[in-house]
């Protein structure tokens, strides 16, 4: 995975020229160069982006001006502690959100969070592979930018030609991205919609009876826009003066809590938050909500509706897969498709 890169070329070019102009291009790269007679070395100096220059992937550079022959050798230690940095990196995110769902987020479905990070381990299996291909891309241009500064009749410098392979990754892969951003975003509003159309609503104060048909932890949300059988509400955003109770089957008290998480939407004429959350390890059964201002104050009606949040996102599992599938296509065919080019077939890559 990170073995050494080697490769060489016949040269028959002038050795001083072409190490002269190795050692500015190194330089321009950003290397601490040292050149010996026949000899221009590069060492990585920090931890620079290796993504907008793959050839900054290597920690030394060696290149080998000799007297038929140039050859190349580069160690990738830059590209293996980016790899390092990437991993420890979402491990701590996969910790924080791990946290945030145990303490703040307990009403969302531990499966729902898992699923957003499921394409990160796929993603940082194939980093190594992908920064190796780009690094041999750029090597191999170097030698040939090196021989052609040399004189060598025979290199062909500047990029070479993407092939046509190369150009059908480079369009599924953009294909593959915008799939994967039009999925997530499909996601997304599907999620809210599976919000707002699976809660049962009731218009407050009064009292309603609630048929739950699963056990679990449900969302109580307060829509302070809504429609309800033909009739707009809209009042303050805020529950003031007004108490909710929640009795369960056997009419004893449910607690209402707090929600984990504050929740909000806006869509189309309905816009709401999440007030409380309960637990209803009684169900199925029914529930009683009522909810009324205290004797001798009025207050205006609103709406409440109540949330089972498993049950939306169970639905939209398809789709979060399909959309992590799209960007794990989409990922490594746009930073290979370059790598698919009609190369000068007397540069040869060593394994």
């Amino acid at each position: 995975m990170w073995r050494p890169i080697r490769m060489r070329r016949p040269f028959s070019g002038d050795r001083e020229r072409a190490a002269t102009w190795l050692e500015g291009a190194l330089a321009g790269y950003g290397f601490k160069v040292e050149r010996s007679a026949g000899q221009v070395t590069g060492t990585a100096r920090g931890m620079k982006s290796d993504k907008q220059k793959p050839i900054m992937a290597a920690s030394r550079l060696d290149v080998y001006l000799e007297r038929n022959e140039l050859r190349i050798e580069a160690e990738l230690g830059r590209a293996r502690k980016t790899f390092i940095f990437a991993t420890l990196f979402i491990v701590g995110l996969a910790g924080l959100f791990l946290l945030l769902q145990t303490f703040l987020w307990r009403d969302q479905s531990f499966g729902s969070i898992l699923l957003l990070f499921s394409p990160w381990p796929v993603i940082l299996l194939l980093l190594p592979h992908i920064d190796r291909k780009r690094a041999v891309a750029a090597l191999r241009d170097l030698a040939e930018e090196t021989a052609h500064a040399g004189g060598d009749a025979s290199a062909t410098p500047g990029p070479a030609p993407m092939t046509p392979s190369g150009a059908r990754r480079l369009a599924l892969g953009i294909v593959a991205l915008v799939g994967a951003v039009g999925l997530f975003i499909a996601a997304m509003v599907t999620t809210l919609g599976g919000m707002t159309r699976d809660g049962r609503q009731v218009v407050v104060p009064g009292e309603h009876v609630l048929a739950l048909d699963e056990p679990g932890t449900y969302t109580v949300f307060h829509d302070y826009r809504a429609t309800v059988n033909g009739v707009h509400y809209e009042s303050d955003r805020a529950l003031e003066g007004l108490a909710v109770m929640l009795t369960g089957p056997g009419g004893g008290p449910v607690p209402l809590e707090p929600p984990g998480s504050h929740s909000r939407y806006s869509r189309g004429g309905r816009a709401g938050y999440s007030a409380y959350r309960f637990q209803a390890d009684d169900a199925p059964g029914t529930y009683r909500l009522s909810a009324a201002y205290p004797p001798g104050e009025d207050g205006p009606e609103t709406v409440l509706s109540v949330v089972h949040w498993p049950r939306p996102l169970r639905r939209l599992v398809p789709l979060w897969a399909a959309a992590a599938l799209a960007l794990l296509l989409a990922i490594p065919m746009l930073s290979t498709a370059r790598t698919h080019r009609r190369w000068n077939p007397a540069t040869v890559v060593e394994e």
